[in-house]
């Protein structure tokens, strides 16, 4: 948290100590991370798949299906040297041991021995692989790998068929990008932080960030920051907000709203690492978002991290308290953080 708290339009590189001290992006360098948490995630994911799979999942209409079954493959590629024990590619074909689940090149799914983790229960294979078949041949290998890692996905690229060629052609730096670069071609999105991924299918740049206040820097920066998106990287960016409870998912369909009266020891913090991953491959570009919950008290544990915190939310406008979750006032705020233990 950075006082005072301000849109901007950056993106530290990844694995830049200088730009990212390790104390706040904690853990290895990668795009995707890997703990503990990820068989709850999985479960969490199937049975949002299997409920609601409009919420979560959106594809461009005008998106071009073998492109997107390139970047499924490009994909694979960067998260097996990542995680090697939770995707494989050999060749064409991508393997997901954990989930017990083979994709080929023709888009193909089928059950492989796999290492299970009893965590994930005995049907998630089945479930996995009902989930995969039920969709084109050309989106599998994306979906099944979505399934095998913890962030949420974002595929950023042409909204037009014929664009995607231009992409990956390599228009030159700072080249217009509203009518090719720059939209959401592919999203694979469980755990939105108060927005609809459902609807946001073909979306460009400017309107995915459109419910993000004062968002004026985003909007001027965007031709700059899908270049960088595409061509550059990988990066990171953290952005936090509070919620009621501790749900990953804040669908704004099915999120319980921070009410007026809540108490802030029972509040959650929500922290999302946004990491990118340009597909050089295929001219598109990856968005990964992991969500991280946490209570409010455990994250501000320390003396410095209250005092961050009230200095954070005190710099806040009134459309920047709604959109994270903050209804209490500067002095609420102060006198509970100065009380907690």
């Amino acid at each position: 948290m950075r006082a005072p708290y301000r849109v901007r339009a950056d993106m530290a590189r990844l694995g830049d100590e200088a730009a990212v001290p390790s104390e706040l992006d904690p853990g290895p360098a990668t795009v995707f991370r890997a703990d503990r948490s990820w068989p709850a995630l999985v479960g969490e994911r199937l049975e949002a798949l299997e409920q609601r799979p409009g919420d979560v999942r959106a594809l461009d209409p005008d998106a071009d299906l073998e492109t997107l079954h390139g970047a499924g493959l490009a994909l694979a590629r960067h998260a097996a040297l990542e995680l090697p024990e939770r995707v494989q590619v050999d060749g064409d074909a991508v393997s997901l041991p954990l989930l017990g689940v083979r994709s080929d090149a023709s888009g193909a799914v089928y059950a492989t021995a796999g290492t299970r983790p009893p965590a994930l229960g005995a049907d998630a294979r089945a479930r996995v692989l009902a989930i995969l078949s039920d969709r084109h041949p050309h989106l599998r290998r994306l979906e099944a790998v979505a399934l095998a890692l913890q962030e949420d996905l974002v595929v950023i690229g042409a909204r037009h068929a014929s664009a995607f060629g231009e992409a990956s052609a390599g228009a030159a730096p700072g080249a217009d990008t509203r009518e090719g670069a720059g939209r959401a071609a592919w999203l694979h999105v469980a755990f939105p932080s108060g927005w609809d991924p459902g609807a946001m299918a073909g979306a460009s740049f400017e309107r995915l960030h459109a419910p993000v206040p004062e968002a004026d820097v985003l909007q001027r920066a965007a031709p700059a920051l899908v270049q960088a998106l595409l061509r550059r990287g990988p990066f990171v960016r953290y952005v936090w907000g509070l919620a009621p409870d501790g749900a990953r998912s804040r669908h704004p369909r099915h999120a319980r709203p921070m009410p007026a009266d809540h108490p802030l020891g029972a509040t959650w913090l929500r922290v999302e690492r946004q990491t990118t991953l340009p597909l050089i491959e295929v001219g598109l570009a990856l968005f990964a978002i992991g969500v991280h919950v946490t209570p409010l008290p455990a994250a501000l544990s320390t003396p410095e991290r209250r005092s961050a915190f009230a200095d954070a939310v005190a710099s806040l406008t009134p459309a920047a308290r709604r959109y994270k979750g903050v209804p209490w006032s500067d002095a609420q705020v102060r006198a509970w953080c100065a009380e907690v233990r």
